[in-house]
């Protein structure tokens, strides 16, 4: 499914909304994933401007979403993926990531 170290932050998380070509089924598919919640995108005004709330489209998905208080820096990392749920989250998701990378103990899901 998802081969290599993948990582994404805030709105990006959105590019793992697609269906993995083979097997037909969501990417984030029974992953744990983190992305801008429904109450930040609301505190943002942007809830009616995007075309989908990202917390909303994932869990339907079937990913298991998590999230922390409203703004602060939240990483999750699921295997070989990893995602943060907002713009203060780049940080943390890039050590994450390095970390990752450095240990070449990431698998592909």
């Amino acid at each position: 499914m998802i081969g290599g170290l993948i990582a994404a932050v805030c709105h990006g998380v959105a590019a793992l909304c697609a269906v993995d070509p083979v097997s037909g089924r969501p990417l984030v598919e029974g992953r744990k994933v983190t992305a801008l919640t429904n109450q930040e995108e609301t505190a943002l005004e942007r809830d009616a401007l995007v075309p989908f709330l990202l917390q909303e489209r994932l869990m339907k998905l079937g990913a298991e979403f998590e999230e922390a208080a409203e703004f602060t820096s939240h990483v999750v990392v699921h295997g070989s993926l990893i995602t943060g749920q907002n713009m203060r989250s780049a940080d943390e998701a890039s050590r994450a990531f390095l970390t990752a990378l450095a240990s070449q103990e990431f698998s592909n899901c």
